[in-house]
């Protein structure tokens, strides 16, 4: 089924409410964030015991009528995922044969069986994943993306809408290119740009554009800085985020050196785990809990202590 601009826009209107829920969450006492973080993970991983064959076998005594400890589960590499997607998922209509074929074609936004979001990663790592989405996970995702889009400063603008241009993943089966489409519903003025794309054709795109903020891949940002550096770009930019990708200091200065502006960093998998900087572009130790999937479920151990994020949702 395709999706069309009422879909999308329910889509957006969903996300926005999550949204706000969560700045709401992220100044919350750290004993309330604890417990519910603590009854999401039960709620996702006791689904996973009940409904996954993959997992009822693994959740096997890590699982029982006390509390979940999620020091205690098992990690799943992107490859076992692979491997055992099929008694993995909790829907038995999806087989990753058929959803593999179908995303092949996919060359707009559409919904398998009318319901669901099929995404792929590059691969890049040696190992392709593939990810399906619900509706209310896909709006999750949505929501996530809203939250950390008002943290760098890109919010509704009137009455010049804010240009904003992505430089994204260039595939229709990326998470980056899906979720550029469902949230241009016309509250800003949005140009996607592939990353694959010749430098010359960046260049000239945006400077046809004049974009208020730019999103895009370090190495694309950077790539972009020495143009600007060189006088053949000629972006005045309120602002700038990068994701995907390290981004090193150097890289850092020598955005800022060309744009005038510190972008904000962002991480996010296409598992559905984001975290991003503040408006401050300060990091803590801190992280919060928001998608919890019904659909498939990747059940990782926390992160090593010192590693830094503000909001991870």
């Amino acid at each position: 089924m395709k999706i069309g601009y009422r879909q999308r826009l329910a889509n957006f209107a969903g996300g926005l409410r999550l949204s706000r829920e969560l700045a709401r969450r992220e100044r919350q006492p750290r004993e309330g964030l604890h417990l519910y973080q603590q009854k999401r993970l039960e709620s996702v991983v006791r689904h996973a015991a009940l409904h996954s064959p993959f997992y009822r076998e693994r959740l096997a005594g890590a699982v029982g009528e006390g509390p979940v400890e999620l020091s205690r589960l098992p990690t799943l590499k992107k490859s076992e995922m692979m491997e055992h997607f099929d008694e993995l998922v909790t829907d038995g209509h999806l087989r990753m044969e058929s959803l593999l074929g179908w995303v092949e074609d996919l060359d707009h936004e559409e919904l398998y069986l009318d319901r669901y979001r099929v995404m792929t990663t590059s691969g890049s790592s040696g190992h392709k994943g593939l990810f399906v989405f619900d509706r209310s996970e896909w709006r999750t995702v949505i929501g996530m993306f809203l939250r950390y889009s008002a943290m760098a400063g890109v919010r509704p603008r009137l009455p010049r809408r804010l240009r904003i241009a992505a430089i994204i993943g260039a595939s229709p089966t990326h998470m980056s290119r899906q979720l550029s489409a469902s949230v241009s519903v016309g509250i800003h003025r949005v140009l996607t740009l592939s990353v694959t794309q010749p430098v010359e054709q960046l260049v000239e795109s945006l400077n046809r554009f004049r974009p208020d903020f730019v999103a895009a891949y370090p190495s694309a940002a950077t790539r972009l800085a020495e143009e600007q550096l060189a006088g053949r770009l000629r972006l005045t930019l309120a602002g700038m985020s990068t994701s995907s990708e390290l981004r090193t200091p150097e890289m850092t200065e020598r955005i800022v050196e060309a744009f005038g502006v510190h972008p904000f960093d962002h991480y996010a998998t296409t598992e559905g785990l984001w975290g991003c900087e503040c408006e401050h572009h300060q990091a803590s130790t801190s992280s919060r809990m928001s998608r919890s999937s019904k659909t498939s479920t990747t059940l990782e151990c926390p992160l090593p202590s010192g590693n830094q994020v503000h909001a991870c949702w």
